[in-house]
């Protein structure tokens, strides 16, 4: 029943048509005389269909968060093999294959001067990427279909360098900001250290953006702080846990985002 209010709503459009929904009853406006007499006639005969439909997709665009009925929960990995991409991922992956990504590389650099603790540092990033296994998530694909899968914890690496951190050094940062993401087999956060000989550092991370973005560098650094305290201060992190990843979200996409709900987002972005 669904698809014949899609068909109704898409000549709606096409005719100039606007349906709206204004205290739970159907309201027609049109800039030009409406002429259709056959197209007034479904929509009289499907009214009742096309209510029920815009009180759903009203109340799913006027909340920011996930529909109670449709809650994101996490899956069985002993189920789902092969994780679906999410459409943001897959579009970022499919460019990758076709030209590289080198500018959806997202980098932050620091300079570090003093008593730096290198093993607490690479340990509190380990802890970071164990916790998200966004940043230990690999792309592989089958016959054409890319899916996920995470890397196990604790495989995690800091690189470090013992460099002059003179004139030069911008262009080994240059080179270690646009080192190619290899999206099959690495972390999709990486971090380097060029160490000079007087307590001198510069810190490299390197995210890929189909890991993060800049709302989520604020959380990971926040997260890196609080884990670099608790091990300097031997004590737990104050981070709650995680009750889903993102490859959970993926999935949920995925099924929630079907035929009905995806041709009402499109309709509603298409006529913004």
């Amino acid at each position: 029943m669904k698809n014949s209010v899609f068909d109704i709503l898409k000549k709606v459009k096409e005719e100039g048509i606007k349906l709206e929904l204004k205290n739970g009853s159907l309201s027609l406006k049109s800039k030009v005389k409406i002429t259709n007499q056959e197209l007034i006639r479904e929509i009289k005969e499907k009214k009742e269909l096309i209510v029920d439909y815009l009180k759903e997709y009203q109340s799913l665009n006027s909340q920011d968060a996930v529909p109670s009925k449709n809650p994101i929960l996490a899956f069985d990995r002993d189920v789902v093999k092969e994780i679906p991409l999410s459409y943001g991922q897959e579009r970022l992956w499919f460019l990758d294959q076709l030209q590289g990504s080198e500018e959806y590389h997202m980098p932050i650099v620091l300079r570090l001067k003093g008593d730096l603790d290198v093993g607490l540092l690479e340990k509190a990033f380990r802890m970071v990427v164990n916790r998200h296994e966004i940043l230990r998530t690999v792309y592989d694909e089958k016959e054409g279909i890319p899916y996920q899968e995470a890397l196990p914890i604790n495989q995690w690496v800091l690189e470090q360098t013992k460099t002059p951190l003179g004139e030069k050094v911008s262009v080994t940062i240059n080179e270690l900001v646009k080192k190619p993401f290899d999206l099959s087999v690495d972390h999709m956060l990486k971090a380097h250290l060029l160490e000079s000989a007087s307590d001198e550092y510069i810190l490299v991370v390197v995210l890929h953006h189909i890991a993060s973005d800049d709302w989520s560098e604020a959380i990971l650094i926040n997260e890196f702080v609080q884990f670099y305290s608790a091990l300097k201060w031997d004590r737990e992190a104050n981070l709650p846990e995680l009750s889903i990843q993102y490859a959970d979200y993926a999935i949920w996409q995925r099924e929630y985002l079907t035929d009905t709900v995806l041709e009402g987002q499109l309709s509603y972005w298409e006529d913004r």
